[in-house]
């Protein structure tokens, strides 16, 4: 299935939680946004393509969204609709930390 992107990508580095189904919310780490959906980095992803998941993004969300793609602990996520112009600035604007790192494991 080849995705075609309707929105530019801006990259960050912002905290999150992944939720799918009745799970626990997992830490991630987004590494680009879109109004349409977004990169992250899960350590240990069991997602699959085509699965539904709630996205929070540091205290915002919940973002339903549905996996499109996975590499290892790399998932792209579209969400089930696209994020509100205001809000979607807000977050790549203010929330952004590019000085932030993973602790160790």
């Amino acid at each position: 299935m080849v995705t075609i992107r309707t929105s530019q990508r801006h990259a960050v580095t912002i905290q999150g939680t992944c939720r799918a189904g009745t799970e626990p919310r997992r830490p991630i780490s987004l590494l680009d946004i879109s109004e349409d959906g977004c990169r992250f980095f899960e350590t240990q992803s069991r997602l699959k393509i085509g699965q539904s998941v709630s996205l929070g993004i540091q205290q915002i969300g919940p973002f339903e969204a549905t996996v499109v793609w996975k590499d290892d602990a790399l998932v792209g996520v579209r969400f089930a609709k696209p994020m509100y112009g205001p809000i979607f600035d807000h977050i790549r604007n203010q929330l952004d930390n590019p000085e932030w790192r993973p602790e160790p494991a």
